[in-house]
């Protein structure tokens, strides 16, 4: 069974919200996605998260996926979030590192593209990138896990400011472009893998 455990940074919605008032208390958190693919009739669980959640993580990352090009997988897709107290309060901020785990399983992103990076941006259904509130404190909660960190290209410059020594920033506008860059970022254009892959996917 292949696994892929991809680091997030988002913002945790702690508070209830009744008519806007009182402000959502927002922590930046640090998750881990681990995403299994195996062998089984085609399902998608998020383990832990109830029936609602699941279904808005799911259609999301499939409606992105499809809209980019990308094959959605046809067998068991099971993906566990920790710590389980967060995602089970919201999954929002974690379909794009769901989105980027499934590409590589699935072979639109060469093996190892996500390995060491983390991600930090939320996921449209058309698969374009939306940018984050206040990304230095996300970038924080990342030092530890990741040295390369995907973040929205309307994030750039603040990421940049923030970033510590020794962080590569990959800036990220939709799931086509982080294909072409995360695969470019392994294998340089013209290399016997990077034209073996390409002619794998297009095949």
């Amino acid at each position: 069974m292949a696994i892929i455990t991809v680091p997030i940074a988002k913002w945790d919605r702690r508070d209830s919200v009744y008519a806007g008032y009182p402000p959502p208390r927002q922590n930046p958190t640090l998750l881990f996605a681990e995403q299994h693919h195996g062998p089984g009739l085609p399902s998608f669980t998020v383990i832990g998260a109830p029936g609602d959640i699941q279904r808005d993580a799911r259609d999301l990352v499939r409606s992105a996926l499809i809209a980019s090009g990308s094959p959605w997988p046809t067998h068991r897709v099971t993906i566990n979030l920790a710590p389980a107290p967060v995602y089970r309060r919201q999954t929002r901020g974690t379909e794009l590192a769901m989105a980027l785990g499934h590409m590589e399983l699935m072979g639109s992103l060469p093996p190892g593209a996500m390995a060491g990076v983390g991600v930090i941006g939320e996921l449209r259904p058309d698969g374009t990138v939306e940018s984050v509130h206040e990304i230095a404190p996300l970038m924080a909660v990342l030092v530890d896990a990741a040295r390369t960190i995907i973040v929205p290209q309307d994030n750039l410059a603040a990421a940049q400011t923030s970033a510590a020594a020794g962080v590569t920033l990959i800036p990220a506008t939709s799931l086509p472009q982080l294909r072409v860059t995360l695969t470019a970022r392994l294998h340089p254009a013209g290399s016997p893998e990077r034209m073996h892959h390409n002619d794998s996917y297009n095949a």
